[in-house]
């Protein structure tokens, strides 16, 4: 039996689809919270969740959030130790 990878293929049963990634993904590359109803200036893992959920009904851990954030090359305003 050859070696194989372990475990899960790259975007294999994420929490939201490739559509719904693009769209969150748009919004926040695209705009401020502030624009979508949302308090704040900046976003963060915790304004991003509140979004998903809003329009998707779907929630996630802000673990999860961080990785989507991460893989469209955006970091949100908590990662600054010393804010922005």
């Amino acid at each position: 039996m050859a070696a194989r990878k372990r475990g899960r293929r790259a975007g294999e049963q994420k929490a939201l689809n490739a559509r719904q990634q693009a769209r969150v993904r748009r919004a926040v590359l695209g705009k401020y919270p502030d624009q979508l109803a949302l308090p704040g200036l900046v976003w963060t893992r915790g304004q991003v969740g509140v979004l998903v959920k809003r329009w998707f009904g779907i929630g996630l851990s802000r673990v999860t959030i961080g990785k989507y954030l991460r893989s469209w090359g955006s970091v949100p305003a908590e990662a600054y130790p010393g804010g922005l």
